[in-house]
């Protein structure tokens, strides 16, 4: 009996002894980790190359990344992964064919199941080359829900415009700014800075500003034609004495414009300083009849309308007794401003530009904001 007690007891202790040795050794503790996936960058322009990293999966084991937008796949590629259990680096996606957005990218295993998710935008503006006062319409997405997206326009000077709009619950956004009408011929920066689920991506868009003075009377012009149209759908007996006013200006500025084509400056300033003369007698006589031929809202509506375009012709003016005016021809040469057939019933002012704005506000610009995003 004494021996089989001591034997066994023996044992016992044999056993606490490796216990204790096992508790004093560090063994390596190991965790899953799913599979991941992710872009380089969370928001790109239209047309970039996106490429995909991953890491985590099955080596040598097939896949399917799915890109969708709107709910809809729209690029689907099989492939294996690495003996490393990586993404081949030559997995990648043009997005020439796509749309501003939001974008969501789906890793699924060879059952269909996703195993993993990740998001990026597509951001795109609607021209390169603008004139003063032009619109310029952004459209994108990538940022988080109802997250912030900041706009900056930058030039040789530093940050000329400085603006923030908030995305929608699916990290769209569609917004409108404006350019300054007194701002110089040349080459500015867009910068959109999206926040992301991930912190904060940014797209630069280099564009060009022909901001000579026969383009910035041209868009006096086309202002003052909008007044004009204005106008004439008035119901009003002193609408013939305001149009022809209006004319008259306009036709100063047409001269104004051809003198300058010919190099007759000095000309072209004193049809300028006509235009505006005749603009304050307009002035004068809206004031005298608001409340009376005129109703007092349309009165006010139409002097901010006549004033802005009176301010324009003083920057316009100032314009002239520098050399913009050689420097936008040498640079690029006269602009047309046409249009991106894509974007002519896009932006701000496609949703709605009248709904809850008086009807002469368009005619003196500003910044707007929209969320959403464009269809086209």
């Amino acid at each position: 009996m004494v021996t089989f007690f001591s034997f066994r007891a023996s044992r016992l202790s044999a056993v606490l002894l490796v216990m204790l040795y096992l508790a004093s050794i560090s063994l390596p503790i190991v965790l899953a980790v799913d599979e991941n996936i992710s872009t380089e960058k969370g928001v790109y322009v239209v047309g970039d190359v996106i490429k995909f990293s991953g890491s985590c999966l099955n080596p040598d084991t097939e896949y399917t990344l799915e890109i969708l937008h709107d709910g809809f796949v729209i690029y689907s590629k099989t492939f294996n992964s690495t003996s490393g259990g990586s993404l081949p680096t030559e997995l990648c996606w043009g997005s020439s064919s796509g749309d501003p957005g939001t974008y969501l990218v789906r890793l699924l295993d060879s059952n269909g199941s996703a195993v993993a998710e990740s998001t990026f935008g597509l951001v795109e503006i609607n021209e390169s080359e603008f004139l003063p006062h032009d619109s310029i319409t952004i459209v994108g997405g990538g940022a988080g829900a109802n997250g912030t997206v900041n706009i900056l326009i930058i030039g040789d000077s530093g940050t000329i415009f400085n603006a923030s709009v908030t995305a929608d619950e699916n990290g769209e956004f569609n917004t409108t700014i404006r350019l300054p009408f007194n701002i110089t011929t040349g080459n500015y920066s867009i910068e959109i800075q999206v926040m992301g689920v991930t912190g904060v991506s940014s797209v630069v868009f280099p564009i060009f500003v022909n901001a000579t003075a026969s383009n910035m009377i041209n868009v006096t012009s086309t202002e003052l034609r909008d007044v004009i149209a204005l106008i004439s759908g008035l119901n009003a007996t002193i609408r013939q004495s305001l149009l022809a006013k209006l004319q008259n200006a306009l036709k100063k500025l047409e001269q104004a414009k051809w003198h300058l084509s010919h190099n007759r400056t000095h000309v072209a300033k004193n049809m300028l300083n006509a235009a505006g003369n005749i603009l304050h007698a307009l002035l004068n006589e809206i004031n005298a009849q608001s409340g009376k031929h005129l109703d007092n809202e349309t009165a006010n509506s139409m002097t901010s309308s006549v004033q802005g375009i009176i301010s324009k012709l003083e920057v316009t003016k100032s314009n002239l007794n520098g050399a913009s005016e050689k420097h936008g021809k040498a640079a690029k040469g006269e602009s047309t401003n046409s249009k991106n057939p894509k974007w002519s019933h896009g932006g701000h002012e496609s949703h709605g530009k009248m709904k809850g704005r008086n009807k002469w506000d368009h005619v003196l610009g500003g910044t707007h904001g929209k969320k959403g995003r464009n269809k086209h």
